[in-house]
């Protein structure tokens, strides 16, 4: 289960503080910045670390371009910009992802039980990867940690949050 909104498979919209329209596009791991008037744009792409997510510019001297801090990217000179999920269709063969949080829950236990009667199978390495994919994550708040998520006000018992949950304000 992944620790943090991020997530590979997601589409986002950037938004710069105080702006109604997107100055960023973030999917796949690219980050393309939309080109304004006598702005030229750039690519980055998203790394990630045992701190989280962060930003590694493409073209420029200073590669590192800030971090991902719950749906909002903080950059090295402190603006931070709002990334909204974009919910619009998905590109033409991308396949759909798991998105039900009934069908979630069933995929984690049944990893569990692929662990436990056929680790290292493509079975679980297939389960896995949907897993990681799909547009939840672990808890902030809870941490999915038994003594805590039953009385989790966030994630209310699930252990696990939409990406659509904002926990960094």
């Amino acid at each position: 289960m992944r620790q943090w909104p991020y997530s590979p498979a997601g589409r986002f919209l950037l938004y710069r503080p105080g702006q109604s329209e997107p100055a960023a596009r973030l999917g796949s791991r690219a980050l393309t910045l939309l080109p304004r008037e006598g702005v030229q744009a750039y690519d980055a792409l998203v790394r990630v670390d045992e701190q989280g997510p962060w930003i590694e510019y493409a073209q420029s001297t200073e590669r590192f371009g800030g971090r991902l801090e719950g749906l909002t990217w903080v950059r090295p000179d402190g603006e931070r910009w709002r990334l909204i999920p974009d919910t619009g269709a998905p590109p033409p063969g991308l396949a759909p992802r798991l998105s039900d949080p009934d069908a979630y829950r069933a995929a984690l236990a049944l990893h569990d039980a692929l662990e436990e009667v056929a680790p290292g199978s493509e079975a679980l390495r297939t389960v896995a990867r949907q897993i990681e994919l799909a547009p939840f994550y672990r808890c902030p708040a809870c941490h999915n940690t038994f003594s805590r998520r039953e009385d989790c006000a966030l994630c209310q018992g699930e252990g696990f949050v939409s990406e659509w949950v904002d926990d960094s304000v």
